[in-house]
């Protein structure tokens, strides 16, 4: 690849495209991900517009229910425990994320209300403040990770707000999308010029934990990008940046369940014999690229990250359609 998919993406940014038209035939049931966190459910707000309702609707159910996910768990598809230790200690931006989440899922009313979203808007005020620039003339202080963790804090406050918050809230969470996409952006750039593919360690073994803060910038950065573009579709009828959203980077080789489980990333043996070596830049695609080679080739083991990916892009019904054939095909074999 002549150019990363981070570089690229910087170029469609800003640009807006209709939305695009799910499968006609699909009939299958939506399907949600646990109990209803937000109550009433935003997605009833924001009415769904005549065919995209389906499958966005399953989309938009997944992502918004993200900050009951990391409540329960201190972990969610994008966020990862063991990058930050083997101990459970959360860095402060996610420790913060973790109390506020909790009470969005259990303790919000109409006395608890003010003073939450206070609160959440204090949060984000100092995590956007402290967002790292794009620039290569500026100096870094921060570890990559800590910026990502407050990437990853911002995000699921803005998911909090958009979909539990009232119209004053969707309108600040509104204004900052710029701010939010163009950190994403830098924490990309950045992550390419850290964690380079081609210098001369490259033959080296790379380690899991290496191989999660990449994949967690990647899909940090997708996540957030993904959530204004289905907010836009059901808020405005429109799905804003889905050309950007196309160019960002995806991991396409790695081996099924790496992301849950260190052993499955080790799991299939370099071609010398030995572990997996560090990922090359034909590792990675764009999102448009991957959703185009899975339909060509489609894994019956997706986890829920890439099922999210590819409904957005190809529909519930001819997904998991593709998924049963692939099941099949397999069984025969």
């Amino acid at each position: 690849m002549s150019s990363s998919p981070s570089a690229e993406v910087a170029s469609t940014y800003d640009r807006k495209v209709a939305c695009p038209q799910p499968d006609p035939t699909s009939s299958l049931p939506i399907q949600t991900a646990g109990p209803r966190l937000f109550q009433p459910s935003s997605v009833d707000y924001l009415a769904p517009f005549k065919g995209c309702d389906h499958d966005w609707t399953w989309v938009v159910h997944q992502i918004r229910d993200l900050p009951l996910d990391f409540a329960r768990r201190a972990e969610t598809l994008f966020i990862h425990q063991a990058l930050y230790g083997d101990d459970g200690t959360l860095p402060p931006p996610l420790r913060a994320a973790f109390g506020i989440c909790a009470a969005a899922s259990v303790s919000l009313n109409e006395h608890t209300r003010p003073v939450f979203f206070r609160a959440l808007d204090d949060e984000v005020a100092e995590l956007l403040r402290a967002a790292p620039s794009s620039s290569t003339s500026t100096t870094v202080t921060t570890p990559l990770a800590e910026d990502l963790a407050r990437l990853q804090a911002a995000v699921l406050y803005q998911i909090i707000r958009l979909f539990q918050g009232g119209a004053e809230q969707r309108v600040v969470a509104e204004r900052q999308e710029f701010l939010v996409r163009s950190y994403g952006l830098a924490l990309l750039q950045r992550a390419d010029a850290e964690l380079h593919h081609d210098e001369p360690h490259n033959d080296e073994l790379q380690s899991w934990q290496a191989w999660l803060l990449e994949e967690s910038v990647r899909r940090t950065v997708f996540v957030a990008f993904k959530l204004y573009t289905i907010y836009s579709h059901f808020r405005h009828g429109v799905c804003a940046e889905t050309e950007a959203l196309a160019m960002l980077p995806v991991s396409s080789s790695r081996p099924p369940g790496s992301w849950w489980s260190r052993e499955a990333f080790y799991r299939l043996p370099h071609k010398d014999g030995g572990l997996r070596r560090r990922m090359s830049p034909t590792d990675i695609v764009t999102y448009g690229e991957f959703t185009q080679q899975w339909e060509v080739a489609p894994r019956g083991d997706i986890d829920a990250y890439e099922m999210i990916m590819l409904v957005g892009c190809k529909g519930l019904g001819r997904v998991e359609a593709l998924i049963e054939r692939s099941r099949r095909d397999a069984v025969v074999v």
